[in-house]
C-alpha cells in the first residue's frame, strides 16, 4: 500500500512516515510521497522519514498512491487539499481538526459518504492507555456529574486559535460525556478559555484550556456519586500508533466508522469556543 502526505509543516507527518517507513510497523505499507507547505518542510520531513518523493502539487500523487493523509497544522487548509481528491475517491485521513466550520464539516463528511469515499478524522487523545483506564474505572463510579479535562491550547495561535490544540480537550470530552450536549458557556481572560458544557442529565464538562500549560499533557478529572478520580493522561510510547492502527485498516479495508455527528460537533464546539 503507497501512501501519500499532504503537508510537512506538522511534526505528525514525520512520526506517521517514521513509524511506517524506518519502524516499519505496518508491513507492506509505505509512504511515498509528500507535499511540503515549503521546500524546506518537506525536503526535512522525506529525509527523516525516508520517503522517495517529493511532489510539486499535490494533485500529482493521484493514481500513484491507494490513499493520503492530509496533515496541516491549520484545519482551515485541511478541506481544500481533501477536495482534490474526492473524484479519485481515495481513502482520506485528514488529521485533527477535521476543518474550522461547522457547517463546511458535516457538507463535505456527507459528500464522501454519498460517494462512497473511506474518510476519518479524530484526536488521538482518546486513544491512550492511560485515557482508557480512567473511563473504564469510570464506568464502575457510579453516577457521573462533572468532568473536568486541563490541558494546553492557545486562543492566539496562529493555527486557527484554540482548534489547533482544543479539539483534544473536546473529542476526550465527547467520548466520556456522549453527544447529548445542552449549552455552552465560554469563559476567557487575556490567555485562557474555560468551556463550560452543559449535558444531559444533569451533567457538566468543564475545559481547561490553557496557554502556559507547563508541558503538553492533558489531565482528566471525573466527579460522581462515589467520589471523584483524577488522571495525568501521560502519552503512550509512541502515542501515535493506535491512531495510525486505525486509519491504515481504513486504508486498507476502505471502510470507515467515522461518526458524523459526533466530528461535526467536535468542530461546532471548537467554533463555539474559538469565537
Amino acid at each position: 500500500m503507497r501512501i501519500g502526505i499532504i503537508g510537512a509543516e506538522n511534526s505528525h507527518a514525520t512520526k506517521y512516515a517514521t513509524t511506517i517507513n524506518n519502524e516499519n510497523k505496518f508491513p507492506g505499507v509505505k509512504v511515498v510521497s509528500i507535499w511540503g507547505e515549503t521546500d524546506e518542510f518537506a525536503e526535512k520531513t522525506a529525509k527523516a522519514g525516508n520517503i522517495p518523493t517529493i511532489v510539486k502539487t499535490p494533485e500529482e500523487m493521484i493514481g500513484k498512491v491507494d490513499a493520503i493523509i492530509i496533515d496541516h497544522r491549520s484545519g482551515s487548509a485541511h478541506l481544500p487539499a481533501a477536495r482534490k481528491f474526492i473524484d479519485s475517491k481515495i481513502p482520506l485521513f485528514i488529521d485533527k481538526p477535521l476543518c474550522c466550520d461547522a457547517k463546511e464539516a458535516k457538507e463535505f463528511l456527507e459528500l464522501c459518504q454519498k460517494q462512497n469515499i473511506p474518510v476519518n478524522s479524530f484526536s488521538s487523545v482518546p486513544m491512550q492507555k492511560k485515557f482508557l483506564e480512567f473511563k473504564k474505572n469510570l464506568a464502575e463510579c457510579g453516577k457521573l456529574y462533572s468532568l473536568t479535562i486541563m490541558g494546553p491550547a492557545d486562543m492566539a495561535s496562529p493555527y486557527n486559535g484554540l482548534f489547533f490544540y482544543g479539539i483534544h480537550h473536546i473529542e476526550a470530552c465527547q467520548n466520556i460525556m456522549g453527544l447529548e450536549l445542552e449549552n455552552i458557556k465560554v469563559i476567557k481572560n487575556e490567555e485562557n478559555c474555560f468551556g463550560v458544557l452543559s449535558y444531559s442529565q444533569n451533567r457538566t464538562a468543564i475545559l481547561h484550556m490553557i496557554k502556559n500549560a507547563k508541558n503538553k499533557n492533558f489531565s482528566i478529572a471525573a466527579s460522581t456519586d462515589k467520589g471523584s478520580q483524577h488522571v495525568e493522561l501521560e502519552s503512550d510510547e509512541n502515542p501515535y500508533l493506535t491512531s495510525m492502527t486505525k486509519f491504515i485498516t481504513m486504508f486498507q479495508t476502505k471502510k470507515t466508522d467515522i461518526n458524523i455527528d459526533q466530528v461535526v460537533q467536535s468542530v461546532y464546539i471548537a467554533q463555539t469556543l474559538n469565537s
